[in-house]
Order: C-alpha cells, then structure tokens, then sequence
C-alpha cells in the first residue's frame, strides 16, 4: 500500500484524498506515473507550486531583504542601531534573487538526477 507523502499513513490506491491529514492524492502517483511527492495546490491543476526562474529569483530576494529586517530589528532591540538606503535595499534584492536562482538550479539537477 503507498503512503501519503505528507503524513506518511498507508491509504488505498483508490483514494482521492488522505483519510488522516485530508492532503490531496492523485490515482497516477500511486500507479507508477507522477510525482507521489508533489505538492499540490487546491486552487490548480497540474504541476503543482514549483516556482520558475522569475518566482525563484522574487522569493529569493524578498527573503533576503525579510532576513535583513529581522536581524535589524534584533540588532535595534538590543540597542544597536540599523541603516540602509535604497542602493543597498536593491543589492541586498538583487544578491538574494541569485541565490534563488542557485537554489533552483540545485533543485532542478536534483529532480534530473533522481528521474534518471
């Protein structure tokens, strides 16, 4: 019997959804076919969330300016004081975004390598 890739419960072929967590299931997954490990977007269709370059590169760098915020605001909290201008705001932007690139690269060979 396959699992269910969220919550790892033993579920039947035949099931659309997981019986214990509710996490969507597709019949080809458990027939061979598929990405049983695919996450899947209750809103859409098909290839599930997987961001494409342009998605890797804005999550990448709102995540990097997001990290910068918070260890500004500790820095402020213990008492230091936090400064940067625009210049440095879309550095930080443009550094962040090459590595969600980077980290999709790696995802992507990894996907390729695993399918060979």
């Amino acid at each position: 019997m396959p699992a269910c890739p969220h919550c790892r419960t033993e579920v039947s072929r035949q099931a659309t959804t997981c019986p214990v967590c509710g996490h969507p299931l597709r019949g080809s997954a458990w027939d061979g076919g598929g990405d049983p490990y695919r996450i899947h977007d209750a809103g859409r269709e098909g290839e599930g969330s997987r961001p494409g370059a342009g998605g890797a590169f804005l999550k990448g760098g709102c995540g990097c300016i997001v990290a910068f915020l918070v260890i500004g605001l500790l820095v402020v909290a213990v008492g230091g004081s936090m400064h940067i201008d625009i210049g440095g705001a879309i550095l930080l932007f443009v550094i962040g975004g090459i590595i969600g690139l980077i980290v999709l690269a790696i995802y992507n060979k990894g996907r390729r390598d695993r399918d060979r």
